[in-house]
């Protein structure tokens, strides 16, 4: 994808933005994932790994899942009870990609985005494939947002890294976990799954292309960081707090 850095950073920050769905989404909220204000499930769950001190990845990404189980918030076991998938409709595909193309900022990008649905008409059918050897599910919406929090956080740090399905895995059941601490994901119906998971699997290629495009770009290597923490945090997620490893996301160890 030979596109300039302008446009993409465009495409991932007003197309496939999270909070452009926020309002209609209530389970995207500063009380599940948020990272920024300190307050929410995942960080109060970041929190405590800290706090404990000395231990390994492995049992600090498993502190996410049992760290759920606060006061005042459902058991993290409720999570293999919430059906996290929608019945996919091609339809609704045509429809979401009408509404990416509205939302472009400016006719440049629109005319890009159209040049890109029209090279691959079936776009989110390779989307689709391309992740199932990590064990996700395109048509699942705590898998769409694993893959897509998996690339942002390699995107903020500029890693040419290619997950690994028990990395996948471990990261989209931290995901499942903290939507479990929400009754609002059950009420949501399948269109409004499938358009927040098809923008979030799309933000996920762009940035993947553009990890690769840095490689050999500068100004992509300079830039890539800050639109991945700018995308990131307007879910509330900071990612410099943050690390990627096989056992899933664990807090930055400070040095």
């Amino acid at each position: 994808m030979q596109r300039g850095i302008a446009f993409c950073a465009a495409i991932v920050l007003a197309i496939g933005s999270s909070a452009s769905h926020a309002q209609s989404m209530p389970w995207i909220n500063p009380q599940v994932l948020s990272t920024t204000t300190g307050t929410d499930v995942m960080s109060i769950v970041l929190q405590e790994r800290t706090a404990t001190g000395g231990e390994s990845d492995e049992e600090a990404a498993l502190g996410s899942a049992k760290g759920l189980t606060a006061t005042g918030r459902q058991d993290a076991g409720q999570a293999a009870a919430v059906d996290y998938r929608y019945r996919y409709s091609p339809a609704r595909t045509q429809q979401n990609l009408r509404s990416f193309l509205a939302r472009a900022p400016n006719p440049a990008a629109r005319a890009e985005l159209e040049q890109m649905f029209a090279a691959q008409p079936m776009l989110m059918d390779d989307i689709r494939a391309g992740i199932q050897p990590y064990g996700l599910d395109s048509h699942n919406v705590a898998d769409a947002f694993a893959m897509w929090w998996i690339m942002a956080w390699l995107a903020s740090e500029v890693r040419m890294q290619e997950p690994n399905r028990e990395m996948a895995q471990n990261v989209s059941r931290q995901v499942r976990n903290a939507f479990a601490t929400t009754s609002d994901f059950a009420s949501t119906n399948d269109a409004i799954r499938q358009e927040y998971a098809e923008a979030l699997l799309l933000q996920a290629l762009i940035l993947a292309e553009l990890i690769k495009a840095a490689g050999a770009n500068p100004e992509i290597k300079a830039q890539l960081p800050a639109i991945a923490q700018k995308d990131a945090k307007v879910s509330g997620i900071d990612l410099s707090q943050m690390n990627l490893t096989q056992s899933g996301i664990v807090p930055r160890k400070t040095k």
